[in-house]
């Protein structure tokens, strides 16, 4: 017999284009949990001739929703799970391509609880209970691509990859915040692959007749700058604002080739041979950073200096054939220079990796707001004015503004799924008490992120 384990309706009235409203019926059964969505949309504007519809799902978790069936009326549904960003999956399009939609006519009824329905199904093993299960966003456009309306999938943070000395897990589900590594099998005979001067110990580097680089994904809106040139591993459809794309492709051994990788390496490509995507943030001369992230991680640098371990890494590559590359992805040639003073090479690859070795480094050092495994953490923007969450607790987030503005809040679980996102706009200064719904969210160890006027502060909290 089927177990309901939680209902949340919003039938949908009629509305436009600039408002589209998406009624939700979640429930959960002995065989999975279905989403079902009604859309039901009301052309304000002049005559539509063809539109198609998109739906997303915003997850840290990279397995498979798939669309169960579709209800009236019908549109050409395709059912493609593709990727566009490190959290956000593309898992559906409606084209209905061949409808009209008259100025001020509504689409399908204008009766409310009427509307176009798709239902999504995963495994109830490794999805939570909560209603919000799929946070779904939904993009219309004309049949030739025109956006008529979008909601925001909320990725302006890209994921980078900081080298690190964690340790991958092998097993369980994939999530994109857990740490992964990627392995090149260099040339297997006289491989030279080794530390050639500097720190023979670098973060989250392993050497022998394969190299391993070992990454903690990290989220950033805009990567932090420091008075040098550094280099992270791009793990998200673009770079974080700020730093800018490269591609380095490794020829690596032909003969019984043994590359290989660990969780969720996406966008890089490892196989026979390897692409691997990098970030690169240009040097700030006014900024008083001495390292550009937390002390416990490492990056790609070519600088010495006090506190500051480089390491000069060496990796054979194919000797037979080699076709190493570089696509620099329309990069000027001066910035291309920069670039090879740390990721360098053309038969082989040279990479420069630093560690800091001095004291501890402060919290706001680390100004990427990141989705960590629940623990004790508390990480802030570097700004006396950032918010700051004083409590949360089922019904109200108690948040200390310093400044007049909006907000958006971000409930997270330790497995990095969002759970809830609220917002609040024209707060004054001061503490509030903002109300929430949390419904079924259950007790347990949360990060609770808020966002004011592009200032970020976040604590691990305990909801009970």
């Amino acid at each position: 017999m089927k177990k309901r384990l939680c209902m949340l309706m919003l039938l949908c009235a009629s509305v436009s284009f600039a408002a589209i409203e998406v009624g939700r019926e979640n429930r959960g059964a002995e065989d999975g949990i279905r989403s079902v969505h009604l859309l039901n949309i009301h052309n304000t504007g002049s005559e539509i001739n063809g539109f198609k519809i998109q739906f997303y799902y915003k997850s840290l978790n990279t397995q498979d929703v798939s669309v169960q069936s579709i209800g009236k009326p019908e549109g050409k549904l395709t059912k493609k799970r593709e990727r566009v960003s490190a959290d956000v999956y593309k898992i559906a399009e409606l084209d209905y391509s061949s409808q009209k939609i008259a100025k001020g006519a509504y689409f399908p009824s204008k009766t409310t609880g009427v509307g176009i329905t798709l239902v999504f199904i995963g495994r109830s093993d490794w999805f939570s209970t909560s209603a919000q299960v799929f946070d779904v966003r939904v993009r219309i456009t004309s049949k030739s691509g025109s956006v008529l309306y979008e909601e925001s999938l909320g990725n302006k943070s890209k994921r980078v990859g900081l080298l690190t000395n964690e340790t991958p897990k092998d097993k369980g589900n994939v999530y994109a915040n857990e740490v992964l590594s990627i392995t090149l099998d260099g040339e297997d005979s006289n491989n030279k692959t080794r530390v050639v001067s500097g720190n023979k110990s670098p973060i989250g580097i392993d050497l022998g007749s394969r190299a391993t680089f070992t990454y903690k994904p990290v989220f950033y809106e805009k990567m932090p700058t420091v008075p040098y040139d550094y280099v992270v591993l791009k793990l998200d459809d673009a770079c974080p604002k700020g730093s800018k794309h490269f591609t380095r492709h490794h020829d690596t051994e032909d003969s019984n080739n043994k590359n290989s990788h660990k969780r969720d390496i996406w966008p890089n490509n490892v196989g026979s041979n390897a692409d691997l995507e990098y970030c690169f943030v240009p040097a700030d001369s006014s900024s008083s950073r001495t390292y550009p992230v937390d002390g416990q991680y490492g990056v790609f640098a070519n600088v010495k200096k006090t506190n500051i371990a480089l390491s000069e890494i060496y990796i054979d590559d194919e000797d037979s054939k080699n076709r190493n590359s570089w696509n620099w992805h329309g990069l000027s040639e001066s910035i291309q220079k920069r670039i090879r003073k740390i990721v360098d090479g053309s038969d082989n690859t040279t990479y420069y990796a630093i560690k800091w070795t001095g004291g501890s480094l402060k919290k706001e050092s680390n100004s990427g707001s990141f989705f960590a495994p629940a623990k004790e953490i508390s990480f802030a923007d570097d700004s006396q004015f950032s918010p700051e969450i004083k409590g949360v607790d089922h019904s109200a987030i108690a948040v200390n503004l310093k400044s007049a503005g909006s907000v958006n809040i971000s409930v997270v679980n330790a497995n990095g799924a969002v759970v809830a996102n609220i917002a609040r706009e024209n707060l004054r200064a001061g503490l509030h008490h903002v109300q929430w719904n949390s419904g079924i969210v259950p007790n347990g160890r949360y990060i609770v992120i808020v966002k004011q006027n592009g200032m970020v502060g976040a604590k691990s909290v305990i909801l009970k």
